[in-house]
């Protein structure tokens, strides 16, 4: 008994981490192929009280987000992730103060009542 639910969280757990970070436009980027400095990761992390995972509303706002970052030619997502509490995005960009500055106005459009902080 104990073998059949380590195999099965295993499983589940395999299906959890593949399916993870999924989503159009994925390594797409927008930005200028000629590249004149080293790109900065950015990392804007999204908190919410308590210590639940994000549901099936968090995770959309949140590809909303990464959707607008693309067409808008912030930068390229890098990669996501969610625990419990919190979930982030991962950038690449040309540059810090404009990306921020870009990624501020997607957060106000996108999740207005949203607690994040880039770094």
């Amino acid at each position: 008994m104990i073998n059949i639910f380590a195999l099965l969280s295993g499983v589940i757990l395999l299906l959890l981490i593949g399916c993870s970070g999924e989503g159009p436009d994925r390594g797409t980027s927008l930005l200028p192929s000629h590249k004149t400095s080293m790109p900065t990761i950015l990392r804007i992390i999204i908190k919410w009280p308590g210590d639940d995972f994000a549901s099936k509303q968090d995770l959309e706002t949140r590809s909303k987000i990464e959707n607008l970052i693309v067409e808008r030619g912030v930068g390229r997502i890098l990669g996501d992730r969610t625990g419990m509490g919190w979930m982030d995005i991962v950038v690449e960009a040309e540059d810090r103060e404009s990306a921020k500055k870009a990624i501020n106005e997607i957060m106000g459009e996108a999740a207005p009542k949203a607690k994040y902080f880039i770094e």
